[in-house]
């Protein structure tokens, strides 16, 4: 399989009442796509992260995608902005 293009998206962040954009560039190597919720089973166990992931009342799914093999970089902070202004 051939590695698809660099994919390039942006983190949106909070921190000290700023909002904090970063930019992220993926890598694939290796993945699998489906946007059929028959292929997707979730399970959220019963910790701190399962009980938040539950208050979100998540919907079905829309798009699943297993990236085994990828390199990820993050940047730095590339804009800030108050969220009192």
């Amino acid at each position: 399989m051939k590695p698809s293009p660099r994919w390039r998206f942006h983190g949106i962040t909070t921190r000290d009442n700023r909002i904090l954009r970063s930019e992220v560039i993926v890598i694939v190597r290796n993945q699998a796509i489906s946007r059929n919720p028959a292929h997707v089973k979730l399970e959220i166990g019963d910790h701190e992260l399962g009980k938040e992931l539950r208050q979100l009342n998540l919907g079905r799914m829309v798009h699943f995608q297993y990236l085994p093999e990828c390199q990820t970089i993050l940047s730095g902070v590339v804009e800030s902005y108050d969220m009192n202004s």
